[in-house]
């Protein structure tokens, strides 16, 4: 009887997280963007799908063993799939952009 609802409450933070960590993130970026010389809001929808990608990295290998829903199959990403996403969300967030603007 508990345990489902633990698991919409858990449901409640991993969207509260996506939330707050994208915001966060996006704020960063702009600024980051803004400071490098380039268009920020034109790279919205890529900043989007890598802030997800480092969120769900987060939320796999910190935050979901600190929750209110404990799983019996919550483990971390291997260590080769942490690595190949972040490297994916660095392309994302950094070489796309430069290439497009710069024509590189």
């Amino acid at each position: 009887m508990l345990k489902p609802l633990l698991f919409l409450v858990e449901l409640a933070r991993i969207l509260g997280i996506l939330v707050l960590g994208g915001t966060l993130l996006w704020m960063v970026e702009l600024t980051v963007y803004n400071q490098v010389g380039l268009d920020g809001p034109s790279y919205a929808g890529v900043a989007a799908i890598a802030n997800l990608l480092l969120v769900f990295v987060l939320y796999r290998n910190v935050l979901q063993f600190n929750g209110w829903y404990k799983s019996e199959r919550a483990a971390k990403l291997p260590y080769a799939a942490t690595l190949s996403i972040l490297v994916l969300s660095g392309i994302l967030l950094i070489v796309i952009p430069m290439v497009t603007e710069i024509g590189l």
